[in-house]
């Protein structure tokens, strides 16, 4: 799935380890320009943290995402796992964001 919008905000990168293998993550939130709910947090994983780096708040991007819910304990959470982003040229902004 693609979403575009505009970066507002990069989160620290987090670092843990679990069952002896060490990882580290960082969040984004993205403002889709939508009527309701517009802001989505993005969460990338090892290698794709690299995608993050070189964004730029305030500017628009194309995402690319894989939605996956999973359950634990009887409850569901639910990642957006980022995969791969573009530059979004003006023309392309005024389309909606889905």
């Amino acid at each position: 799935m693609k979403i575009k919008g505009k970066l507002t905000k990069k989160m620290d990168i987090q670092y843990g380890n679990t069952n002896g293998k060490e990882w580290h993550k960082q969040l984004i939130l993205v403002d889709t320009g939508a009527e309701y709910n517009p802001e989505i947090c993005i969460q990338a994983f090892r290698e794709k943290v690299d995608l993050i780096v070189k964004l730029e708040v305030g500017k628009q991007y194309e995402f690319s995402i894989n939605i996956n819910s999973r359950e634990y304990k009887g409850k569901y959470y639910t990642n957006i796992d980022l995969w791969k982003v573009e530059n979004v040229t003006v023309e392309e902004t005024n389309e909606t964001p889905f």
